[in-house]
């Protein structure tokens, strides 16, 4: 997703979706914070950039309409992460993220 498609696919969201923010009985988002950060199993310092990608697959699965499960990681990753040249730091640390 390039900068103007981001743009506008945020702008296209209620604004509890583009903040990230789950709103009791609103969105349907799946608040990540709290879990990661009572985790054992990820490290403080990986915290905020596993944040960044659950959001944002969280914001991705909300928008069009799946629901959470295993279809909605394997969409996200083909058609959001894998559809546009990445870094291989960035594979590697979303694919643990999303546990790929």
């Amino acid at each position: 997703m390039n900068s103007n498609t981001s743009s506008r696919y945020r702008a296209n969201q209620p604004k509890a979706i583009q903040q990230g923010v789950a709103v009791p009985g609103g969105t349907g988002l799946y608040a990540w914070t709290s879990d990661l950060e009572a985790s054992r199993d990820v490290a403080e310092k990986d915290q905020a950039s596993f944040a960044m990608v659950l959001g944002w697959m969280e914001r991705f699965r909300a928008y069009i309409g799946l629901a959470a499960g295993r279809e909605a990681c394997t969409r996200f990753w083909k058609e959001q992460v894998k559809s546009k040249p990445r870094e291989n730091w960035q594979i590697e640390q979303w694919a643990v993220a999303i546990g790929v």
